[in-house]
């Protein structure tokens, strides 16, 4: 499809003044009202409110103070009042591809409201940043960059644009794919020393309730698949234990691709599939699928090792029951394929 012709007016518009836009005298302001409100309106989203929706069912929000405890992000893109994701505007002599503050602010704005997906532009660049990873100080910016492009990019790129970041895209329920981590896509790293691109595809992270020998069995087997872990226990102790054990076992090079935390709440905010190891008993089992349907993402599968109780009676505890999946306690330990498997059944294509 071609673009819209307001995009290339937009694109025209900013290569004949691009020494101008460029310089300071330029301020962000403008860079917002002249170019990215009009670019996403392009994309169908009702940036100014135009159809004077009620505050709670705005497409867009500016500025919006309480969407995050990290600061203010630029724009907060709606459906039915439910964020979808942020945008945060520079001005265009702000560059992004190399610097690391922007993308970092940007993280943090998502991770801290727990969007997925979250985009930063000047209009003379516009990244797409996967925001489910803790931010770190010291990141570099092409840390979780999922996209990058040009200005000069945007109509031959326009249907991959659109088919990800557009109102009738998000609304169709392909932006939820594509935000979706069981359906892999290709991450920003630097060249190999041939020249030729390395790509890499994330694995799903997976998320453990519990560090007691089951806990650190199943930790063990996900850390050998390749998974990223996190390994949660409201005992410090336990935590202890279970990263002396797969720090034998595993060597502390592989390590870094455990991490051991407090909370259940830290522990399912990114995951793409949990498991509990609560005692095989109807009331804690309950309890903990109550309290994990509450915390995780709407993509993430819980799987559950029992080998007395029904998972039907299980999973009409949560919002998600074709999510909830149970597995063998004596034959739970994953292997790269058999969690592929579990994910891809259980989330539409």
């Amino acid at each position: 499809m071609n673009p819209p012709q307001t995009v290339l007016d937009l694109v025209e518009h900013f290569r004949r003044n691009a020494d101008d836009l460029r310089s300071n005298r330029y301020n962000e302001t403008e860079l917002r009202r002249e170019f990215l409100d009009p670019f996403f309106e392009a994309l169908g989203w009702d940036v100014n409110n135009r159809l004077r929706y009620s505050e709670t069912y705005k497409d867009v929000v500016h500025e919006p103070t309480r969407e995050t405890e990290q600061g203010i992000p630029d724009y907060c893109f709606r459906v039915g009042g439910t964020p979808k994701f942020y945008l945060e505007a520079k001005k265009p002599s702000v560059r992004l591809k190399d610097n690391p503050d922007p993308a970092l602010q940007l993280r943090r704005y998502a991770w801290s409201s727990k969007l997925p997906l979250s985009v930063l532009s000047n209009f003379d660049e516009l990244a797409i940043y996967d925001c489910r990873t803790a931010p770190k100080q010291g990141d570099k910016a092409s840390a979780g960059r999922i996209s990058y492009y040009t200005f000069e990019e945007y109509p031959q790129k326009w249907d991959e644009i659109e088919s990800r970041f557009s109102k009738e895209a998000v609304l169709q329920g392909s932006f939820d794919r594509f935000a979706s981590p069981v359906f892999p896509r290709n991450c920003e790293t630097k060249g190999s020393r041939l020249g030729s691109p390395t790509i890499e595809t994330p694995m799903p992270t997976v998320a453990i309730i519990g560090a007691g020998p089951l806990g650190r069995w199943l930790a063990l087997e996900a850390a050998r698949a390749g998974f990223s872990v996190l390994l949660e226990d409201v005992m410090p102790s336990n935590l202890h234990h279970a990263q002396e054990a797969l720090r034998s076992a595993l060597g502390p090079e592989a390590l870094p691709n455990v991490n051991f935390v407090s909370t259940i709440e830290d522990a399912v905010r990114q995951a793409d599939l949990v498991i509990d190891c609560v005692p095989d008993e109807l009331e804690s089992k309950l309890e903990i699928l109550w309290l994990l349907d509450r915390m995780a993402p709407p993509h993430t599968v819980f799987a559950t090792p029992t080998t007395r109780l029904s998972i039907g009676d299980l999973a009409n505890c949560t919002y998600r029951p074709e999510k909830c999946i149970a597995i063998a306690a004596e034959a739970s330990a994953l292997t790269a394929n058999r969690s592929r498997e579990i994910l891809l059944r259980t989330t539409p294509s």
